[in-house]
């Protein structure tokens, strides 16, 4: 995992110029919150939660909410966030599979979203993560996931994204983000172009390793750990999947009781 935290670490100051939080957690929050009320979850972990927007909005929505990620430039920008909220976010610097070292107590729900379940690069280590973020999951608690519709990409070897921009009117940055196919994985291209003003462009690649996981791998791996069968979603507007055009595979499953 040493990969992905060199990749997020470099691109943590912009990464909140790369998404578009107001439009993104107007579309997601509904969902979010619907889940997390349903199953009566109060104690939320937002596991590979990056700068810390998803856990920001929860707090606000009244959930007590740990932040976890595997950079700590990540978890700066979230302490930043946070404080400029008149908030106090716990954040922990944990990587999958380390949950159970890092946390005592249980949580009433896991989140783990923005397509982070790919850096987890082989079946056994899938198995750990799972079986991890299951000890840290109360008895009937739930947890969502969202990453990428592999079984779309693969199918059509997409390889652009849209690019995005963002900034300030002093400070604009542009993000190009790109897939390489290296069989059984893919590799994570994101270009980022800087330019301040009356300067010329500055450009930074970086790359991280993915697994392209589908809906038919994961599934067993839940089951075995101990998780009911998952409710499947094409977005986390709560969309029907279609496996051959939904953006996202979205997983919701609760913990088994027992």
């Amino acid at each position: 995992m040493s990969d992905a935290k060199r990749f997020y670490d470099s691109f943590a100051i912009s990464y909140d110029y790369f998404v578009s939080w107001p439009e993104r957690l107007k579309s997601e929050l509904p969902f979010l919150l619907n889940v997390l009320n349903e199953n009566g979850a109060h104690r939320v972990l937002d596991m590979a939660g990056g700068t810390g927007q998803h856990a920001i909005a929860l707090m606000q929505a009244g959930f007590e909410v740990c932040l976890a990620d595997i950079s700590p430039e990540m978890l700066q920008q979230a302490r930043y966030s946070a404080e400029s909220h008149q908030l106090s976010l716990p954040v922990f610097q944990a990587g999958f599979g380390e949950l159970q070292d890092t946390f005592t107590e249980p949580f009433d729900a896991l989140l783990c979203l923005g397509n982070s379940i790919p850096h987890v690069l082989d079946k056994a280590d899938l198995r750990r993560t799972v079986a991890d973020m299951a000890t840290l999951v109360k008895g009937g608690g739930v947890m969502i996931w969202q990453l990428r519709n592999f079984t779309q990409v693969l199918a059509a070897q997409e390889r652009f994204m849209d690019p995005q921009s963002g900034g300030t009117p002093l400070d604009e940055w542009l993000f190009v983000r790109f897939y390489d196919f290296v069989p059984p994985h893919i590799r994570f291209n994101m270009l980022q172009l800087r330019r301040k003003t009356n300067e010329k462009w500055q450009q930074h690649l970086e790359q991280t390793l993915l697994y392209p996981w589908v809906l038919g791998e994961l599934g067993p791996v839940l089951a075995a750990s101990g998780w009911e069968p998952a409710e499947v979603f094409g977005n986390l507007r709560g969309e029907q999947y279609e496996a051959a055009s939904s953006s996202d595979l979205v997983l919701v499953a609760k913990r088994s009781a027992a």
